[in-house]
């Protein structure tokens, strides 16, 4: 089915960062043994499963015609392991043992971030009192750098750094962001290391200052033309196309971690659980992101490569063209069995070469699905808008709100 048509906003956006979905699942599926279930089609599935599957309106028949798909989805909302005999190991997927790099990009996390254990950030910036922004991660806070005059505005985003997934998703941050430098990426500045009065274990990055907000925030407010979409596709796969070249997969993608500048720029955030790889072509194994951005094969529990951010991109540029993301409606079970099952249509009612361009990026198959440095010779993204007009455009949305706030 993929591919077929079928109250101070200006600063809580303005931070390099942003609140995510409360549906999102935001690290990687933990490693550890899970119960196993003995079935060959849905009538065999344990009680539980069976009606996760019709509350959420499929027949017995699709779910018999999708099975490896619905058993991939049962590992991850029911935590079973589905198997066709007593005993049988379930195959990994060949090439699994790759090395993504999150190792490395660890270690390169907390070189960096031993340069400032001695700094006291509170005694190099200032930050305003309110946060600018706040999620699961933590909040985010705009600030100066107190040893500069006239020095421009900062974020700063303090994460929650005690449990050892927080702390690897934090060093992956930095690792990757030390790395990687492209106008399309948000800047990263330094990173401290803090325990607070309560005792709690933090990580504050300092990152680039961006006015304006996220794909989620302006797709609210706005009715966004194609063309106005296509200049965002254009900007982001400009990033991602750097991001590629690196042998980076950012795997995070979704229109709450793409930042919209009032001066027109796009940038992507949150490097937490990317990937580097041996080599552009390299695939990986895994489970992470967010449930309505997931491509299919990461849902099936398949081998993911650099394709995976261009289905996720898609998903986004859909989000912000109709106002809410695919399936923005159905619970997590719903949304991933129809993603690993069916995939996504492109929504009726877009232009012909949007169609065909999210055409092409929400195709099932993941060696099918060309990658963004590709897709920027597509004819849609010729139709983009002119940077005159985003600006105008985006500075109503997040100038205005700015503006309501002050009465």
């Amino acid at each position: 089915m993929g591919g077929k048509k079928s109250k101070s906003a200006a600063p809580a956006a303005a931070a390099a960062a942003a609140a995510p979905d409360e549906s999102v699942e935001s690290e990687p599926v933990a490693k550890k043994e899970l119960p196993t279930v003995v079935a060959t089609n849905v009538a065999g599935l344990p009680e539980s499963a069976r009606d996760s599957f019709a509350d959420a309106g499929f027949s017995p028949e699709d779910g018999d015609a999708h099975f490896s798909a619905l058993c991939a989805v049962l590992k991850i909302t029911h935590k079973i392991r589905v198997v066709a005999s007593e005993g049988e190991e379930a195959a990994a997927p060949a090439g699994s043992d790759t090395d993504d790099g999150r190792s490395t990009l660890t270690s390169a996390g907390k070189a960096e971030i031993a340069k400032h254990t001695v700094e006291k950030p509170l005694k190099v910036f200032k930050l305003e009192k309110a946060p600018a922004g706040k999620g699961g991660f933590g909040q985010v806070f705009k600030a100066k750098d107190k040893s500069q005059k006239g020095s421009p505005w900062v974020a700063v985003k303090k994460s929650l750094n005690k449990s050892p997934t927080q702390k690897l998703v934090n060093t992956v941050e930095i690792g990757a962001l030390t790395e990687l430098q492209h106008d399309n990426l948000v800047k990263y500045h330094r990173a401290f290391p803090v325990v607070t009065k309560a005792g709690d274990e933090e990580l504050w990055l300092v990152l680039e200052f961006m006015e304006g907000g996220t794909i989620a925030e302006a797709s609210k407010k706005q009715k966004f033309k194609d063309e106005d979409v296509a200049y965002v596709a254009r900007e982001m796969m400009q990033g991602l196309k750097y991001m590629h070249s690196m042998n980076f997969i950012h795997r995070d993608l979704k229109s709450m971690n793409i930042m919209l500048d009032i001066t027109g720029a796009v940038k992507l955030i949150d490097f937490g659980l990317c990937a580097k790889l041996p080599s552009a072509e390299t695939k990986v194994k895994g489970l992470c992101g967010s449930p309505f951005w997931m491509p299919p094969e990461m849902v099936q529990g398949k081998l993911h490569g650099q394709t995976a951010d261009t289905w996720s991109m898609a998903v986004s540029l859909i989000e912000m063209s109709q106002g809410k993301a695919p399936n923005s409606s159905f619970d997590k079970f719903k949304v991933l069995y129809t993603i690993a099952a069916h995939g996504i249509d492109v929504p009726e009612g877009v232009g012909d070469k949007f169609s065909s361009f999210l055409g092409e990026c929400l195709k099932m198959n993941p060696d099918e699905r060309p990658l963004p440095a590709t897709l920027l010779d597509h004819e849609y993204i010729a139709t983009a808008s002119g940077k005159p007009q985003m600006v105008e455009i985006l500075r109503s949305i997040f100038l205005s709100d700015a503006f309501a706030t002050m009465f």
